[in-house]
């Protein structure tokens, strides 16, 4: 991908702060987990295919931590939320924490289904909508407006809450 040299050039600009970001919230697990995370080198590039990665120690270019500024830069068009961003750097972690501790079994993936929702057998599933953070959604329930960023969230493998309109 073609980066115009003054976008590549705030972007680069912006990589110590990035790393002072990163780097905090690396300690702050670090002191939670008793690992080393925060040691772990962190590079940024301008990848369009993917957002970050963990590599751990056997990989070729040894062990470290790569994001993509395209993504997480501050002056893209459609920069992430702080929220997405922290996300990232979380997941990556998690990735790492993969090589470096022990995970019990009950924690790792567990075959079979998984989801926030239990359906009896003569339920159903009529509408489903994905929402992005921050914005209102509005729809038409019954012959009245519903906002589902007002919704009461359900606890994990619940039923669910039924709107009072």
């Amino acid at each position: 991908m073609n980066i115009n040299n003054n976008l590549r050039h705030l972007l680069e600009n912006e990589t110590k702060i990035h790393l002072a970001e990163i780097r905090f919230l690396y300690q702050k697990l670090d002191r939670q987990l008793g690992l080393n995370g925060a040691r772990v080198p962190i590079t940024f590039g301008f990848d369009t295919d993917r957002l970050g990665a963990y590599s751990p120690k056997a990989s070729p270019d040894g062990e470290g931590f790569h994001f993509s500024l395209l993504f997480i830069g501050y002056c893209v068009a459609k920069p992430l939320s702080k929220d997405d961003r922290m996300d990232l750097y979380k997941h990556e972690y998690a990735h790492y924490m993969q090589y470096n501790m022990d995970i019990p079994d009950k924690y790792n993936w567990q075959p079979g289904i998984h989801g926030s929702v239990k359906l009896a057998d003569d339920d159903y599933l009529e509408h489903a909508y994905l929402l992005a953070g921050h914005q209102e959604y509005t729809i038409s329930y019954h012959d009245k407006e519903y906002a589902l960023n007002k919704v009461r969230l359900a606890k994990r493998d619940t039923k669910g809450i039924k709107p009072r309109i």
